[in-house]
């Protein structure tokens, strides 16, 4: 099992995990569809908004509603805070450190809009 993202802005958000995250495609449909090998079977796949439109009744999701977020595991939390600010995230909560669950976090939405969580511990 994977997580999907379903994504409007496909090329924004394909350019944002491929050169900001540093994630190689492992297969491409262009415009549509892009998976992500991020090794010991975990997978990360964006799917357009538009392609899924042709799959089922209705691609809108309701609004104002995160559904889920991205957790990625990095070293330097504040370092990749800045750096993925740079290529087109959104920070929603700054680095800082967690006590009570041991690690330093931040949160951010990708071009897309999607949250997604930074964490070193």
């Amino acid at each position: 099992m994977y997580p999907r993202l379903l994504v409007n802005r496909f090329d924004e958000c394909l350019s944002f995990y491929t050169e900001s995250l540093g994630l190689p495609a492992a297969r491409l449909v262009p415009g549509q569809y892009a998976s992500f090998d991020i090794g010991d079977d975990t997978g990360l796949a964006l799917l357009s908004r538009a392609a899924l439109a042709g799959m089922v009744e209705s691609a809108e999701p309701p609004a104002g509603t995160d559904r889920m977020m991205l957790v990625l595991r990095v070293d330097d939390v504040d370092a990749r805070v800045e750096e993925l600010a740079g290529h087109g995230a959104t920070v929603v909560a700054p680095a800082a450190d967690r006590p009570g669950w041991g690690i330093r976090s931040a949160c951010l939405r990708d071009p897309d809009g999607n949250l997604v969580e930074l964490q070193s511990y």
